[in-house]
C-alpha cells in the first residue's frame, strides 16, 4: 500500500503537467488526484472492500487522474495552456486519451543455434 501514490496517482499528475504545460503542481492538483483515485476505485470496484484499483486497472486509473487534474490545473491556473475549456471534463478526457501511449512491441521468438 505504501508504493499506492507512485503506481496510481503520480503518472496521472505527471500526464497532466506536462498536457495542460503546468507552471506549478499544487495541493489542489494534489488533492484532485486523490479523489480521482478513490472515486475510480469505488465506481468500478464498490463493495469489494479494496483501498486501490487492481494493478491491471493502471493505465485506465493515469488517464482518469490526468483528465481530472488536468481540469483542475485549467480552473486554477496552474496550467498555461489556453486552448483547452476546463469546464469540460468529456473533451479533456478525449485529449488524454489521444496522447496516451500505446506500446506496440515485435513479434520475437527464439532463434534456431541462439545457443
Amino acid at each position: 500500500m505504501g508504493q499506492g501514490n507512485n503506481a496510481f496517482v503520480f503518472p496521472g499528475i505527471g500526464f497532466a503537467a506536462i498536457l495542460g504545460r503546468c507552471k506549478c503542481i499544487g495541493d489542489a492538483m494534489i488533492v484532485e488526484s486523490a479523489f480521482a483515485l478513490a472515486e475510480y476505485t469505488d465506481k468500478h470496484y464498490h463493495g469489494l472492500g479494496r483501498i486501490f484499483a487492481p494493478i491491471k486497472d493502471l493505465q485506465q486509473v493515469s488517464m482518469v487522474v490526468a483528465a481530472q487534474v488536468l481540469a483542475t490545473a485549467l480552473t486554477d491556473g496552474s496550467a498555461t495552456r489556453t486552448d483547452l475549456d476546463g469546464g469540460d471534463l468529456g473533451a479533456i478526457s478525449d485529449l488524454v486519451r489521444s496522447r496516451v501511449r500505446v506500446p506496440r512491441y515485435l513479434p520475437f521468438g527464439v532463434a534456431e543455434n541462439a545457443l
